[in-house]
C-alpha cells in the first residue's frame, strides 16, 4: 500500500484576496463539507475578478 502524495501548495496569484482565499481552501476527507468551502473560495474569485484592478 502506498501512501498519499501530501497536498500541493496553493499557486500564488499576487492578488491578496484571491491568495488567501486559495491557502484557506481545505479539501479533507469530509467530502460533505467541499460544496461551500469550494462556493467561499468561488465567491472570492467572482468578485476579485468583476472588481476594478485598483480595488485589488
Amino acid at each position: 500500500m502506498t501512501t498519499p502524495d501530501p497536498p500541493a501548495a496553493p499557486p500564488v496569484t499576487g492578488v491578496p484576496r484571491i491568495d488567501e482565499a486559495l491557502a484557506g481552501l481545505e479539501l479533507g476527507a469530509d467530502v460533505d463539507a467541499h460544496p461551500a468551502r469550494l462556493a467561499a473560495a468561488l465567491d472570492v474569485l467572482q468578485r476579485a475578478l468583476n472588481s476594478p484592478a485598483d480595488e485589488q
